[in-house]
């Protein structure tokens, strides 16, 4: 055939497509309110990695004052046991003895403050700024960065509720549900209004055979499988949110015992550090009456030292267990 000319025209208007159009629809609305569950999801994790390193930051803050306040410790036994040693009330075993202490808290004031320019790095890292950003942080000229101690309280419902992920796989059953409607549209007869012009040329609409055909109603079950398919990966989601329920329950218990233990030990070593310094400040009086050694002088200083840095462990242990128990409930405040 040769030269044949055709064209066509139509408005179509859907009566009924076996409930595809709103299945379409509404996975289109639960899929957009699924990626803004999963974009919260990724932001608060972000949030959480800030919080973790900037308490580290804060922590190796503390420990460096802390560092320097033991050298400076050191640095004064030193000096008083030098003057002891020419006066001849001490011996040079006792000084070489507070020079090794000292020497070696030098040394661990250089590890802090080398662990401390790295974990500024990491910082600035994760908050998408330059690596070398110098800054100072709110809590790093704070005395004390012990929190309140609140009531752990928490209603389980309300933490599903506030929980994203919990949030993403409703919208993914939700998904599910409406692709097994799509599934049986398909075997479901369709019905629309159509208007039609057509015309060719040549004219062929008496021509090639002589036999009607057109589009099945119905497919007899043809599709079945595509429905089951549906209905297997509808219940699969269903299964997996229940899961997901039980495991952020046990994380939110593991999240609520380790905060009552942080505010328990924090108390610990708060008492602990009154009896270290009440220590120290006995030996030190003991040392310039003649009646304490230069040994007893370095354990006090010993007991002290790690007295402070375990409360300044206790003071970050709370706030890290704060964050990661807000993170637990799906309270974060960002």
């Amino acid at each position: 055939m040769h030269n044949v000319y055709a064209g066509l025209v139509t408005l179509t208007q859907p009566i009924f497509m076996g409930g595809k159009i709103k299945a379409l629809n509404d996975i289109a609305g639960y899929a957009e309110k699924l990626a803004v569950s999963q974009k919260n999801t990724a932001e608060k994790e972000i949030i959480y990695q800030t919080d973790e390193a900037y308490w580290q930051v804060v922590s190796l803050v503390h420990k460096r004052k802390l560092a320097e306040s033991y050298t400076a410790l050191l640095d004064t036994l030193n000096r008083h046991v030098q003057e002891m040693i020419a006066e001849g009330v001490a011996t040079q075993s006792d000084g070489l003895t507070v020079a090794v202490k000292l020497n070696a808290a030098q040394i661990t004031l250089a590890k802090v403050d080398n662990g401390l320019a790295l974990s500024r790095m990491a910082l600035a890292q994760i908050c998408g700024l330059p690596v070398n950003s110098i800054f100072t942080l709110e809590d790093e000229s704070l005395e004390r960065v012990a929190p309140q101690e609140t009531p752990l309280s928490y209603n389980m419902e309300e933490v599903f509720k506030n929980r994203n992920e919990v949030l993403s796989l409703n919208y993914a059953a939700k998904i599910y549900e409406k692709k097994k409607n799509l599934a049986l549209s398909d075997m479901l007869p369709k019905l629309a209004l159509v208007g039609t012009y057509s015309f060719t040329n040549p004219n062929v609409f008496n021509g090639f055979k002589n036999e009607f055909d057109g589009i099945p109603i119905l497919h007899w079950g043809k599709n079945y499988n595509k429905i089951r398919a549906a209905k297997s990966e509808a219940v699969v989601a269903k299964l997996e949110l229940a899961d997901v329920k039980e495991k952020i329950e046990l994380q939110v218990s593991q999240a609520a015992f380790k905060t009552s233990e942080a505010y328990r030990t924090y108390k610990m070593a708060v008492k602990n550090l009154e009896k270290a310094d009440e220590n120290l400040r006995n030996a030190q009086l003991g040392f310039q009456e003649g009646v304490l050694t230069t040994t007893n002088v370095l354990e006090a200083q010993t007991a002290w030292l790690e007295a402070q840095s375990e409360k300044i462990d206790a003071e970050i242990d709370t706030r890290l267990c704060e964050v990661y128990l807000a993170k637990a409930l799906g309270t974060m405040k960002y």
